[in-house]
């Protein structure tokens, strides 16, 4: 199966591989308040939490950000409606390293390393 978003690298034409088999479009049938997702916004993807599912298809999620390589939980939260068009796939539970509230989210390294390599060919 191929993957294709709405990020630079697709719009100009890159498709790849999914090596992680991403859901179809099933899984949003699915989804429930408190699984974690990946969401779409401004061309990148983000790990998050459902917090309420709206009436009108909306998902309220309440996304992490990016701290180094890996993710944390920002000190207010960075809680948004989206659309189910931008819920990528629903993802394991971000694994936390160490003591510290650092998280990693191993479906967003996959994607990464994706593209690393995919930009060197």
């Amino acid at each position: 199966m191929e993957v294709r978003c709405q990020c630079r690298r697709c719009v100009q034409g890159a498709t790849y591989e999914n090596p992680l088999d991403v859901q179809t479009s099933d899984f949003l049938q699915h989804l429930k308040v408190d699984d974690f997702v990946l969401v779409r916004y401004e061309c990148e993807l983000y790990p998050g939490r459902i917090v309420h599912l709206e009436d009108d298809g909306e998902v309220l999620i309440s996304a992490m950000k990016k701290s180094a390589s890996n993710w944390k939980w920002p000190s207010t939260p960075d809680e948004i409606h989206y659309s189910k068009d931008e819920v990528v796939q629903k993802i394991d539970e971000p694994e936390q390293i160490g003591r510290r509230e650092i998280f990693k989210v191993k479906e967003l390294q996959v994607y990464s390393d994706l593209l690393a390599s995919a930009d060197k060919n």
